[in-house]
């Protein structure tokens, strides 16, 4: 009795620790933040004020080392083509003059995802940094429309966005902001693992009667 005791707290000690040490996996879809159990992060105020946090999903306040200001596209911000349905109407963060911007979280958060765009009809260079390390860089045309960066399966307390083409401080906007914490959804390999440990308990049992 005392080796399938064993066995089985092995198992869920390994099962906590792929959940607490998953790797951030990027991602370009929206879609892959809301199955991951995000929420969508509300901007709030009229068009025009300026924000240094937001209260998101989860209990978790978003904070901006600037201050941002609240748009909407169709009105301030002519234009924000993307794969996610219409976007006239759609709140939206502008980061006036920046090249750069740092989102930092209350509590870690295990996905985040964001649409983001430049304020010049031109194209840039934009990289995501995560505070785990990993990094997302994709090319972004301010005429040809937003694009998703985002992450999921990680452990993370801020992101940073910077545009890596140099002398460019025309600002850019980010806005379909997703935001999910930790225990919002159960990790697949967690279940997995688990189910392992159940089935090699049953195993060690068969064999001891």
């Amino acid at each position: 009795m005392k080796k399938v005791s064993i066995a089985l707290l092995v198992c869920l000690l390994l099962s906590i620790s792929v959940l607490s040490e998953g790797a951030s996996i990027i991602t370009t879809d929206l879609n892959d933040i809301i199955a991951a159990g995000g929420q969508l992060v509300t901007i709030p105020g009229a068009e025009g004020s300026m924000l240094n946090s937001l209260s998101g999903p989860y209990g978790v306040t978003i904070s901006f080392n600037t201050s941002v200001e609240h748009l909407i596209v169709g009105s301030l911000w002519d234009s924000w083509a993307s794969t996610y349905g219409n976007p006239i109407g759609l709140d939206i963060l502008y980061y006036d003059g920046l090249n750069s911007m740092t989102l930092s979280f209350s509590k870690n958060i295990n996905a985040f995802g964001f649409e983001l765009q430049p304020n010049l009809k031109s194209t840039f260079s934009y990289t995501m940094t995560l505070s785990d390390g990993t990094t997302q860089t994709q090319a972004v045309d301010g005429d040809g429309g937003a694009k998703t960066f985002g992450f999921t399966g990680g452990d993370v307390s801020s992101i940073s966005i910077i545009n890596t083409v140099p002398d460019s401080d025309d600002g850019f906007a980010i806005g379909r902001m997703y935001l999910s914490s930790p225990g919002a959804v159960p990790e697949p390999s967690t279940f997995l693992l688990l189910g392992a440990g159940l089935g090699s308990l049953a195993l060690l049992r068969r064999k001891r009667s």
